[in-house]
């Protein structure tokens, strides 16, 4: 390793300091974290995972166009921390916008991926299933906080989502429209059984509070959707509990399969309407979950990962039925995505 000054050192650091503090090095940031969230394979979107985009970071600085120093001074990598958590929750932000926007003008999901990505990778079939899934838990989500100011329920609501309505969800649906939700034939899925614990409201795994891009909010990535402030108390979504000496707290809270976290059947409420994203980190664990329980039953040597992706298959097969959009499904070209976006799909993991 090179050995620096005093001088040529601090030299460095300012130089390092004014590189991310441009507007060049931001909008790249973005667009490559842009690619971290849409990534098919992603773990989390909330729980964790600016301590894990950093140290992804940091093993493949070259993607991101960090320099490699920068990880050797504690203020920098705190400030770029700061930079990641920001742009982490904008991008959230802009990703909800979009797939509420998807589900008021009935755009498909194929479409939507599109519009999503905005030119920052590649998209194949693998992100139509998770972007179902996201458009499929949003639905749930606006059900669950009776949240109906920008998309009426009638709209929101269909019945291939009952599989994934908790018995409360499903009173609130019966309640509200008068149509059968099966309250007789409960026949639950993934996103229903999962369980497990949530982390109500601790902050990201290396302690930063994310915050909101340019003064938008961070729940909604400052578009023009209100769609989920419903009046005081809502609070950020990633902004933690803490304690008198400032330290963040986290919570855990155990969900079982009889507790939607809508606060029914006189249950705490967990997802408030500000925690979309807590609910989805959630819901996927819970997919997960039952990939696992299943190939272990059925002991025939099936991957739980194969089980996982024909959930997401299915799910994105009902939405398409729901939303097919003006335009058939493209039939896919075997196009080899960049290494960068490669590396982020197979290596951003945890």
């Amino acid at each position: 390793m090179m050995l620096f000054s005093a001088a040529n050192r601090k030299s460095l650091l300012a130089e390092i300091k004014e590189l991310i503090e441009s507007k060049d090095f931001k909008s790249g940031l973005q667009n490559r974290l842009t690619a971290c969230v849409l990534s098919p394979n992603l773990t989390a979107y909330v729980n964790d995972t600016l301590e894990h985009v950093m140290e992804f970071i940091k093993k493949n600085n070259e993607i991101f166009k960090v320099p490699s120093f920068l990880f050797e001074d504690i203020e920098l990598t705190a400030q770029l921390s700061t930079l990641v958590s920001e742009a982490l929750s904008c991008i959230r932000g802009n990703v909800k916008a979009k797939l509420m926007s998807s589900i008021i003008k009935r755009t498909s999901i194929i479409d939507t991926a599109r519009s999503l990505a905005h030119g920052c990778l590649e998209v194949d079939a693998l992100h139509w299933n998770r972007f179902a899934f996201l458009r499929r838990c949003l639905r749930i989500f606006l059900i669950g906080t009776g949240n109906y100011k920008t998309i009426p329920l009638q709209d929101i609501y269909s019945p291939s989502l009952l599989p994934s309505l908790h018995r409360d969800l499903r009173l609130k649906v019966s309640d509200a429209l008068g149509v059968d939700v099966g309250l007789d034939d409960f026949d639950s899925d993934p996103i229903v059984e999962g369980g497990g614990q949530v982390d109500e409201n601790g902050a990201d795994g290396m302690g930063g509070v994310e915050g909101s891009m340019n003064g938008a909010n961070a729940e909604d990535g400052g578009a023009d959707l209100n769609i989920n402030h419903d009046g005081p108390g809502d609070g950020d979504e990633d902004e933690p509990e803490r304690d008198v000496s400032g330290v963040a707290e986290k919570e855990k809270y155990e969900l079982d399969p009889n507790d939607s976290g809508f606060g029914g059947n006189r249950k705490r409420t967990i997802f408030t309407s500000s925690k979309f994203w807590r609910f989805v980190d959630a819901s996927l664990e819970g997919v997960r979950k039952m990939g696992k329980a299943e190939a272990e039953e059925l002991g025939d040597g099936t991957l739980a990962e194969n089980i996982v992706r024909n959930i997401l298959v299915e799910y994105f097969q009902q939405d398409l039925a729901e939303f097919p959009g003006k335009r058939s499904v493209p039939k896919l070209i075997s196009v080899a995505n960049p290494q960068w976006q490669t590396k982020i799909q197979t290596d951003l993991l945890w």
